[in-house]
C-alpha cells in the first residue's frame, strides 16, 4: 500500500511540505524547516537516536537551547523545540502564556486552556494552524520531570522549571510509522 501511495512516497523522500505558504514563519520555526531533511551542520549534536541539540539559524532572545527530532531513515524534521529554564513556575507560565497568546493572535487556530497532565506538566496547545498540519505546544514543566534533555541544562540542582515551545507536524507519527515499515536494502 505504501509503495503505491504518493503521499507516503513523498514522506519517505522528505518532500512533505507542512504549509502551502512557503513564506510562513510557522513552516520554519527558528529557521528550521518542518517536513524537510535536517540540514547538516557542525553545531548539531546528537543527544539520543534521532534527537539533536542544535544552534538554529534563527534564535530568539527568550530561548537558550534548541532541539530537533528527525525520522530515522530520511532525517526529516518533525518537531522543533526552544527551551528556557526558570527558577519560578509562575514566571515560566507567564512567559509561555504570553508567547502562545501572541501566536494565537497572529496565526489563529484553537487555543486550549491550561490543562494538567498527571498534575505535573501544563500544556497549552494551538491547533488548526498552518493548513491543519502544524501543532504548537507551550509547556512549563518541573526540570526534575523533563527527562533526559534537562540533564544537559540543569545548573547546580536548583529547583528549576523548563519553559518550552514546540512546533511539530500533527501527523509526525505517520513519518515515523512509514519509515519503520520500509526495509532499507
Amino acid at each position: 500500500v505504501y509503495r503505491n501511495d504518493p503521499f507516503w512516497q513523498n514522506l519517505l523522500r522528505g518532500n512533505y511540505a507542512p504549509s502551502e505558504n512557503n513564506n510562513s514563519p510557522i513552516q520554519s520555526p527558528f529557521g528550521i524547516t518542518l517536513g524537510k531533511a535536517l540540514a547538516s551542520g557542525s553545531d548539531d549534536r546528537m543527544i539520543k537516536n534521532d534527537l539533536y541539540k542544535i544552534e538554529p539559524p534563527v534564535s530568539h532572545d527568550i530561548f537558550s537551547d534548541y532541539y530537533v527530532w528527525t525520522t530515522s531513515l530520511s532525517n526529516t524534521v518533525y518537531e522543533v523545540m526552544g527551551v528556557k529554564l526558570f527558577t519560578d513556575q509562575l514566571q515560566c507560565s507567564k512567559v509561555m502564556n504570553s508567547i502562545t497568546e501572541s501566536l494565537h493572535r497572529k496565526l489563529g487556530g484553537k487555543l486550549r486552556p491550561w490543562m494538567t497532565r498527571d498534575d505535573i506538566t501544563h500544556d497549552q496547545v494551538l491547533e488548526n494552524v498552518a493548513n491543519d498540519k502544524i501543532k504548537i505546544e507551550a509547556a512549563c514543566t518541573p526540570s526534575s520531570k523533563f527527562g533526559f534533555l534537562i540533564r544537559t541544562l540543569v545548573r547546580g540542582g536548583q529547583n528549576e522549571f523548563v519553559g518550552s515551545l514546540r512546533f511539530y507536524l500533527k501527523d509526525y507519527h505517520n513519518f515515523w510509522n512509514t519509515e519503520l515499515c520500509v526495509i532499507n536494502p
